[in-house]
C-alpha cells in the first residue's frame, strides 16, 4: 500500500453533443447547414468518450491530451454556452454530495485537465519505490501532474470564472487546485529524498530534502485553511476530504522531524553537539505531534504513514537521550537555544513540468490525420465583432442623425406654431381658396380611412378589451367553483379530522393575485381609453369636415367676400411684397425638411446593405489559428467602416444653419407684414374667423394622426391581454382539475381503508355511489353537500410508495404566476399598452400525488373469493359479493325494473336528494360592471 494520496477522477455521463450543436448552428450560422458539420461533430462525441472512460493506463495520456487539444480551438469557434450540459461528479463523493451541471464548453475543458492530473498522480503512487528506476518515473509523474493542474489554474480556469454566471462548488476554485499542486510537488520532493536515502547521501542533503517536502506539505495544508475560511459552510462538502487534510498534516511535521533528526546527525559529525540535542528536541517534538495525530486518526490514516512515524519518533527518542547523555557526561557543551540554531536550507529540485502538448496543442490537432474540429466554421469572435458592429452602427445612426433630425423638425414644427405659419400667410390671400397643405392633409386621411377607420379601431379595441374581461371573470368562476366544491367537502369530513389539504383560499393564492393584476391592468387601461375617446372626440366634427370634397371644404372655411378694389385698398403694395417673401422662405424651410429626410433614408439604405463579415473572416484567418478570435482584434477595422457614415451626418449639420437662418428670416419677415397688415385688417371678424378656422383644420389633422396610433396601441395591448388571460384561464382549469382528480381519489381511499373493495369496483362506480359509501362507513354525513349533477373528473389510478407518511397524498399547489403584463398607466395614451408580453407567463406546476401503500383488500385474493362464493350467508356480509361486483351492485330480484342498490340494501332512489345550494348568476365581465362589484362575492379571496 502505497504512503501518498492520488486524487481521485471526476466521473462524467454522455451527453447530447449532436443536437446542441444542430440548433445553435441552424440559430447563429443560418448560412452554413448543420449537416455539414456532422463529421466534425461525431470526432467530438468519440474523443469525449474516451476521455471520460475510467482506467490508468500510460496510453490515455495521450487521449486526454488531444481532446483538451480540440477543445482549445472548438473555443476559437463556438461561444462556451451553446445550450450543451456537462455534468461531472465532485471530487469527494459523498452521500451529501451532488453532481454539477453546466452549460459550458470551458467547465468541461477544466474537468479534462483535472483528470489528465489524476492520471499522472494514479500512475505514479502505482511505481515501484523500493528501486531508484520506479522512483525517477514517479518523481516524472508527480510533477507532470503539479505542471497540468498549473496549467489548469492559469489558463483553463479564469475562462470558466468569466463565462459562468454562478458561484462555483470549492472543487472548482483556485486553492483548491492550488493546494493540488503543492501536493503533488510535495510527493515529487518526496520521491526525490527516497532516491537520496537510497543513494546513501550525505545527512546534509537529506535534511534539506526532507525540509524542502515538509515546505511543499504545510504550502498545501495553507491553501486548504484559505477553503475553509472563506467557502460557505453549504460548499465545504465538495472541499477537500478529513482525511486528506490529516495526511498532508502528519507528512508535514514527520518530514520537519527528519529534517531535524539528519540535521542532528550531520552536527554529531561535524562535533556540533550542543547543536545536535537541540535538534533532536525539535524532532522529538514534532514526532510526538506527527503520532498524536495518526492516533486521533488511526482509522482514516493508511497503515504505512502511521508505522513511519512510529518509526521515527522511536529513533529519534533513542537518539536524543544518547546524544544528551554523551554532552552531559562527555562533551559539556551548552545546548543551542531553538532560535539562535542555523536554519536548514531546504533543497527544492522538483518543478510543475507542463506537457508541451498542453501548450502548443497544434502538435496534436491540425494536420491530416487529425483535423480541427469545426476548422471551417466561422469563428465566434467574427460573429461577435459582426454584432457588435451592427449594435455600435445603429446607435450612431440613431444618436448622430436620426435624433438630429428630429430635434431640427421639431424646432420647425414648433416655430411654424408660434408664428401660425402657413395657415395665416394662406388666410391673408383670400383669392386663393384652401391652403395646398391643409388640402394634402384632407387627402391623405381620406386615403387613411378617415372617421371610418377610427371607428372600426373603437369597435375593435372595445370587442377585443370585453373578451379579455369575460376571460379573467371565467377564470375567476372556475376558482369559485372549486371552493365551493371544496367547501362542501371539507364540512363532510370536517368530524373525522381527516381532511388535510389546503383551503382553496391558501391554495389558489398566485392565482387569484395575478387575475386580479390583470384585471388592474385593464382597468388601467380603460381609463387612458376614456383619454383617447375624449382627444377623439373633441377632433372628430372637424375630420369628418377634412373626410368630405375639396369643394366642401372650402365652402366650409370662411370666405372674405370683398370687392377687388377695397382688396387693393387693404392690401397695400408694402404688405403683398412681404407675404410673398414669406411664401418663398416657407418652401425653402420645405425643401430642407424634404432633403434632410432624403439623407437620412439615404443612410437606412447603406445601413441595410451593410455586411463586414467577409472582410472580418479575411482579417481572422490571417490571424493565429491557435489563437481565440475576439471582438476586440478587430476594433480597427469597426472604426474604418463607421467612417462612411460621416457624411450623412455632416449633411444633417449643414442643413441645420441653413434652416437657422430661414427661422431668423421668418421671424422678422412675419414679424414686419403681421404689423403692417393685420393693423389695416384688425377689426375685420370673417379674417379672423377664416384663420381660426384653417389653423384649427390644421391641427385637427394632427388630432387625427394621434387618435390613429393611440387606438392601434391600444388594440395591441388588448390582444396581447386576451392571450395572456386566456392562458392564465387554463391554467386555473388544469389546477383545478388536478384538485378534483385529488378529491376523487382522497375520497376512494378512504372508503377502501374502511371497508376495502376492489379497485375494479372503485373505478367503476358513479360519484353518488362513493359519496353513498362514505356515509355507510361513517366517513361522510347523510346528507350529501355537493350539489347535484356536478361534473367531476373520472378517477386515476395512482402510485403510492411506501417512503409517503400518512394516507393522504401531497396536497396540490396553484401554478406559479409571474407579474402580469404591464400596465400603460404611466404612458402617455399615444403610446398606449406597449410593455404587455406576447406569450403568459403562467407555468403549470406539475402534481405527483405519493401515499403510503394501502393494505391490499382480502377480497383480491382468489381464495377469499371462494370462501365468499361457497358460504351459505354471503349476503349477510356488509361487503357486496363478487356476484354484485359484475352487474353493478344490484339485486338478483332488481335486475329487470334496474333499481340500483346501494351496499346496506336500500335503493338509492329511496333516498332524500341532495338539495344544491343557491348559486349567482354569473355574468360576463364588461367595460360597464365595476371592478369593485364583480370582486366582491368571490369566495376564492376568503377563507372557505
Amino acid at each position: 500500500m502505497s504512503n501518498q494520496l492520488f486524487i481521485p477522477f471526476k466521473r462524467s455521463r454522455p451527453n447530447d453533443i449532436r443536437s446542441a450543436v444542430r440548433q445553435y448552428i441552424q440559430i447563429h450560422h443560418p448560412e452554413t447547414h448543420p449537416d455539414a458539420f456532422r463529421q466534425d461533430v461525431e470526432r467530438w462525441d468519440v474523443l469525449r468518450k474516451d476521455a471520460i472512460a475510467e482506467g490508468t493506463h500510460i496510453s490515455k495520456i495521450q487521449a486526454l491530451l488531444k481532446y483538451q487539444a480540440q477543445l482549445v480551438f472548438i473555443l476559437t469557434k463556438l461561444p462556451p454556452e451553446i445550450n450543451l450540459d456537462f455534468t461531472y461528479d465532485p471530487v469527494f463523493r459523498t452521500s451529501s454530495t451532488n453532481t454539477l451541471t453546466l452549460d459550458n464548453i470551458c467547465f468541461e475543458r477544466v474537468c479534462v485537465l483535472y483528470n489528465l492530473t489524476s492520471l499522472y498522480c494514479k500512475l505514479a503512487t502505482d511505481q515501484d519505490k523500493g528501486s531508484s528506476e520506479g522512483i525517477k518515473h514517479a518523481t516524472n509523474y508527480f510533477q507532470s501532474a503539479a505542471g497540468a493542474i498549473s496549467f489548469l489554474i492559469d489558463s483553463a480556469l479564469p475562462a470558466l470564472q468569466a463565462t459562468n454566471g454562478r458561484p462555483l462548488p470549492v472543487d472548482l476554485t483556485g486553492p483548491f487546485f492550488l493546494s493540488l499542486q503543492h501536493l503533488m510537488m510535495a510527493q515529487a520532493q518526496e520521491c526525490a529524498w527516497q532516491k537520496a536515502n537510497l543513494a546513501n547521501s550525505t545527512n546534509n542533503i537529506v535534511s534539506k530534502l526532507a525540509l524542502g517536502v515538509s515546505m511543499h506539505y504545510k504550502k498545501a495544508l495553507e491553501a486548504i485553511h484559505s477553503i475553509l475560511a472563506h467557502a460557505q459552510p453549504l460548499t465545504l462538502t465538495h472541499g477537500v476530504a478529513q482525511e486528506w487534510r490529516a495526511h498532508i498534516e502528519i507528512k508535514a511535521l514527520h518530514f520537519e522531524a527528519v529534517a531535524q533528526f539528519h540535521k542532528a546527525q550531520d552536527d554529531n559529525n561535524g562535533g556540533r553537539y550542543g547543536d545536535e540535542v537541540a535538534r533532536l528536541q525539535i524532532a522529538k517534538q514534532c514526532s510526538q505531534k506527527c503520532n498524536e495525530l495518526c492516533r486521533r486518526n488511526r482509522n482514516s490514516i493508511v497503515r504505512p504513514v502511521q508505522e513511519n512515524a512510529r518509526d521515527l519518533l522511536k529513533s529519534v527518542e533513542a537518539d536524543c537521550a544518547t546524544a544528551v547523555k554523551d554532552n552531559d557526561l562527555i562533551y559539556h557543551q551548552d545546548v543551542t537555544a531553538i532560535s539562535q540554531l542555523p536554519v536548514i536550507k531546504e533543497a527544492d529540485i522538483v518543478k510543475a513540468a507542463i506537457a508541451p502538448e498542453l501548450v502548443h496543442p497544434d502538435r496534436l490537432v491540425g494536420s491530416d490525420s487529425e483535423p480541427p474540429i469545426f476548422g471551417d466554421l466561422v469563428a465566434h469572435g467574427v460573429r461577435m465583432a459582426v454584432e457588435l458592429y451592427q449594435d455600435r452602427r445603429s446607435n450612431w445612426i440613431k444618436d448622430e442623425i436620426l435624433d438630429l433630425q428630429r430635434a431640427l423638425d421639431s424646432q420647425v414644427t414648433i416655430t411654424l406654431q408660434e408664428l401660425h405659419l402657413p395657415a395665416a400667410i394662406d388666410a391673408l390671400d383670400k383669392r386663393v381658396g384652401l391652403p395646398p397643405s391643409l388640402l394634402a392633409k384632407a387627402e391623405e386621411i381620406r386615403r387613411d380611412g378617415g372617421v371610418s377607420r377610427i371607428s372600426t379601431l373603437l369597435r375593435d379595441r372595445q370587442l377585443v378589451s370585453e373578451q379579455a374581461a369575460q376571460v379573467l371573470q371565467q377564470a375567476f368562476d372556475i376558482l369559485d367553483q372549486e371552493a365551493e366544491d371544496d367547501g362542501q367537502y371539507r364540512e363532510a369530513y370536517e368530524k373525522h379530522d381527516v381532511w388535510d389539504r389546503a383551503p382553496s383560499h391558501e391554495a389558489n393564492m398566485d392565482l387569484i393575485a395575478a387575475i386580479t393584476k390583470y384585471e388592474e391592468a385593464l382597468r388601467t387601461a380603460e381609463a387612458s381609453d376614456i383619454t383617447v375617446n375624449d382627444k377623439w372626440l373633441q377632433w372628430q366634427n372637424l375630420v369628418e369636415v377634412l373626410c368630405r370634397s375639396n369643394a366642401e371644404i372650402e365652402a366650409y372655411v370662411p370666405s372674405v367676400a370683398m370687392p377687388d378694389q377695397a382688396r387693393d385698398a387693404v392690401l397695400c403694395s408694402t404688405t403683398q411684397q412681404q407675404a410673398r417673401v414669406l411664401r418663398d422662405l416657407l418652401e425653402q424651410l420645405d425643401e430642407v425638411v424634404v432633403e434632410r429626410g432624403e439623407t437620412i433614408d439615404r443612410a437606412k439604405r447603406v445601413a441595410a446593405a451593410d455586411n463586414i463579415q467577409a472582410r472580418l473572416s479575411r482579417q481572422a484567418q490571417a490571424l493565429e489559428r491557435w489563437v481565440e478570435v475576439t471582438p476586440a482584434m478587430f476594433e480597427d477595422v469597426l472604426a474604418d467602416e463607421l467612417t462612411k457614415y460621416d457624411q450623412y451626418r455632416e449633411e444633417i449639420e449643414g442643413s441645420r444653419s441653413k434652416q437657422e437662418s430661414l427661422l431668423r428670416k421668418l421671424r422678422l419677415l412675419f414679424k414686419a407684414a403681421n404689423d403692417s397688415f393685420l393693423q389695416s385688417r384688425q377689426d375685420d371678424p370673417v379674417v379672423k374667423e377664416r384663420q381660426r378656422v384653417l389653423q384649427t383644420l390644421s391641427l385637427a389633422y394632427d388630432g387625427y394622426s394621434e387618435s390613429v396610433s393611440d387606438l392601434s396601441e391600444g388594440l395591441k395591448f388588448y390582444n396581447k391581454l386576451a392571450v395572456v388571460s386566456t392562458e392564465l384561464r387554463d391554467s386555473c382549469q388544469s389546477w383545478v382539475n388536478q384538485r378534483n382528480e385529488d378529491v376523487k381519489w382522497l375520497t376512494e381511499s378512504l372508503i377502501s381503508m374502511q371497508s376495502g373493495p376492489s379497485e375494479s369496483m372503485a373505478a367503476s362506480l358513479p360519484n353518488a355511489f362513493h359519496l353513498q359509501e362514505a356515509q355507510r362507513h361513517s366517513l361522510l354525513p347523510s346528507t350529501p353537500q355537493e350539489a347535484p349533477g356536478r361534473h367531476r373528473p373520472a378517477p386515476v389510478t395512482r402510485q403510492m410508495p411506501l417512503t409517503h407518511k400518512g394516507p393522504f397524498p401531497p396536497q396540490p399547489t396553484s401554478p406559479a404566476v409571474t407579474n402580469p403584463p404591464a400596465s400603460p398607466s404611466e404612458r402617455h395614451p399615444r403610446s398606449a399598452m406597449q410593455s404587455l408580453p406576447l406569450t403568459s407567463t403562467v407555468t403549470q406546476t406539475p402534481m405527483s400525488p405519493t401515499v403510503a401503500a394501502l393494505p391490499k383488500a382480502p377480497w383480491k385474493s382468489p381464495q377469499y373469493a371462494q370462501e365468499l362464493t361457497d358460504a351459505d350467508d354471503w349476503q349477510a356480509d356488509p361487503l357486496p359479493a363478487p356476484k354484485q361486483l359484475v352487474r353493478g351492485f344490484m339485486n338478483d330480484d332488481d335486475w329487470e325494473d334496474n333499481t340500483v342498490m346501494s351496499p346496506s340494501g336500500l335503493p338509492v332512489e329511496a333516498r332524500p336528494p341532495p338539495t344544491p345550494k343557491p348559486k349567482a348568476a354569473k355574468t360576463a365581465l364588461s367595460t360597464q360592471d365595476s371592478p369593485k362589484t364583480r370582486s366582491s362575492s368571490r369566495k376564492t379571496r376568503l377563507p372557505a
